[in-house]
């Protein structure tokens, strides 16, 4: 048993030993990305070179031109104050997450990721398969990011796995349709966590059904008939945040700074204020929901 336990311990530590931190920061000469001195140039170069369980550590700050498809499990860190900076115009997002994996980011910044045609302009977590993906924030902040169009979540988009963000900023984040910093498609049942963060002046611009949500849409579906009785999809939980100055350009307070339908949202100790309708300029309106689903305030 002894001798059992000793290789066990040995396995275990080698494989944590076997990880492996990579580097990226702008004009990196890309030769191997083991250290500062020799960082590979893109976010794209250093997860091709990664593999499940490894680290990519963001030096300072970089642009990041195009999508990157996160296939394995990984964690990303800041070093030097990291900011990752989106360009105008392309349709991507900055990362797309389609399979089983378990990712982290860290004390990093996303902007600039502006007029995206496609859900989600800084991340978007779609069920291409059972996608059963567990993706982490903690300390980061979302700041200026779009999309444009009938196009949901100004930073964020996601209808699968488990989402966690833990003391991050939504600020200045515009969706084209629901969600200004945030869209849920709850009809896979994601579960969504959201603790000590803070949403500020994101905007959801759509006009039509149940469009809005100008921090927060939560969008689901019936799962089994009234009569069962009926149960709903997906669960948002909030802790612990703030929500002000966050707007809808619908003309109903019933779209304000969170809006859920056919789904499932829990509030505890937050904070709403000056949320408004009419693109800022109408009533207030904190939370709206469909008459379905459970809603939950403490």
């Amino acid at each position: 048993i002894t001798f059992l336990s000793f290789f066990t311990c040995m396995f275990f530590a080698s494989s944590i030993l076997a990880q492996t931190t990579y580097y990226v920061k702008s004009g990196g000469n890309n030769a191997g990305g083991l250290d500062e001195a020799n960082a590979f140039s893109t976010v794209n170069n250093a997860r091709l070179a990664a593999s499940n369980g490894d680290n990519i550590i963001i030096v300072g700050a970089i642009t990041q031109t195009g999508q990157v498809t996160i296939d394995k499990s990984l964690s990303f860190q800041s070093q030097s104050n990291a900011v990752i900076t989106g360009v105008d115009g392309v349709s991507n997002k900055l990362y797309l997450i389609d399979t089983n994996v378990t990712v982290s980011f860290t004390d990093i910044r996303f902007t600039g990721s502006t007029n995206k045609t496609s859900n989600g302009a800084v991340l978007s977590l779609v069920a291409a398969s059972t996608s059963s993906a567990n993706v982490s924030f903690t300390n980061c902040v979302f700041d200026n990011n779009t999309t444009t169009g009938a196009v949901q979540g100004g930073a964020i988009y996601t209808e699968i796995g488990t989402l966690n963000f833990t003391n991050c900023t939504f600020s200045n984040n515009v969706a084209g349709k629901s969600g200004g910093a945030i869209y849920v498609n709850a009809a896979q049942k994601p579960s969504v966590n959201i603790t000590g963060c803070t949403f500020y002046n994101n905007l959801a611009q759509g006009i039509g059904g149940s469009d809005g949500g100008g921090a927060i849409l939560s969008e689901g579906v019936v799962v089994s008939p009234a009569t069962s009785p009926a149960t709903y999809t997906g669960q948002v939980t909030i802790t612990n945040c703030t929500f002000f100055e966050n707007k809808t350009t619908r003309s109903s307070t019933d779209y304000g700074a969170i809006r859920s339908t056919n789904t499932n949202i829990s509030v505890t100790n937050s904070l709403f204020y000056n949320n408004k309708i009419n693109a800022g300029s109408g009533a207030s309106s904190d939370f709206g929901s469909a008459p379905a689903g459970t809603q939950t305030f403490t």
